[in-house]
């Protein structure tokens, strides 16, 4: 396998797993959030002795809150994540890399027969062996949120 393949597989993975992690993020905010309305939401209607207009709003504000959580903790991350973010994200949890990720994913998409590529794979790839995704995501962080 060449240097550029390596990379680009090792890119993947990372990607991968940083999207597992944004998913699992983002299912116990909105499983947080739903539970804070709830308990909110249920305390209000007692005072009010559970009116049937207060049951109404009641569900459309959890309807909201959930929608808004949704938004917010699961579709924008990851309608964000991508190879150039899942590069930035390494570098900020690696910085051995000296954004030799973030030049290699820059370069590659701009122009894919630059001859300076093959040597920022390799030497990329050699700090990446020092740092797998499943250690920089570790797996108690999906335990945790989940």
């Amino acid at each position: 396998m060449n240097p550029l393949e390596g990379l680009a597989q090792y890119l993947d993975r990372l990607e991968r797993r940083l999207r597992l992690f944004a998913w699992t993020r983002g299912a116990a905010a909105v499983v947080g959030a739903a539970l804070i309305l709830t308990v909110v939401i249920v305390a209000v209607l007692m005072m009010g002795a559970f009116s049937p207009f207060g049951l109404i709003l009641g569900r459309f504000v959890l309807f909201l809150g959930i929608g808004g959580a949704i938004a917010a903790t699961l579709v924008i991350p990851l309608m964000r994540m991508n190879r150039r973010r899942a590069a930035q994200e390494v570098e900020q949890r690696h910085p051995g890399f000296d954004q030799r990720l973030l030049t290699f994913t820059e370069r590659s998409r701009d122009n894919a027969a630059d001859p300076f590529l093959p040597l920022l794979a390799e030497d990329a790839l050699i700090i990446a062996r020092e740092a797998e995704p499943e250690q920089l995501i570790d797996r108690k962080i999906f335990i945790r949120f989940a």
